[in-house]
């Protein structure tokens, strides 16, 4: 499986690192550490098998259209949890964001062999950065109190796009706005 995320700039990242701390200090859940998962927004995802003859041509068509995009600020406004097992950030939606999630999901479409997984169509989806996975429901409640008591409200910049593999969880090409 392939995705399409969103990642920040460093301030961004540094924060968005210490609220996931937070949430392993407070829970013992180590999820995102263990995995190397790095602060990101999921923009697109392919599923499926027979899914690596795609790679070449999801690399060919992100080059030749990710020049039309350039760093923007994304506003991150909320914490909320997908029930039972996830604590996630929310940006607020601007046009910048809702044209990179148009792009990034045509590009799955427009490759033979892949296809979007439910959970990540486009309008029918909450645009998250993952904070903490794998909760149990004390975990959960343990985490949304760490982040209670250290969120505020922010801006991150957002500096480019990556193709990631998410088993092993590896990135396959990088992207910088400018």
């Amino acid at each position: 499986m392939y995705h399409i995320s969103l990642y920040f700039d460093e301030k961004g990242t540094d924060k968005i690192n210490k609220l996931i701390k937070s949430a392993e200090k407070k829970t013992g859940c180590t999820y995102m550490s263990d995995r190397n998962i790095a602060p990101h927004l999921t923009l697109a995802v392919s599923a499926g098998e027979g899914v690596n003859a795609g790679v070449s041509d999801i690399v060919r068509l992100v080059g030749l259209r990710v020049n039309e995009f350039s760093k923007f600020k994304l506003k991150i406004c909320s914490i909320g949890c997908f029930k039972p097992h996830v604590l996630y950030l929310q940006p607020v939606m601007s046009a910048e964001l809702e044209e990179l999630v148009k792009f990034a999901n045509g590009i799955f479409d427009g490759v033979y062999g892949t296809r979007e997984k439910n959970a990540y169509m486009q309008y029918s989806r909450i645009e998250h950065i993952s904070i903490a996975k794998g909760l149990d429901e004390p975990q959960m409640q343990a985490a949304f109190g760490a982040l209670y008591a250290n969120f505020e409200p922010f801006e991150t910049e957002a500096a480019g796009i990556k193709l990631e593999n998410t088993n092993p969880r590896a990135v396959i090409k990088k992207w910088e706005f400018f």
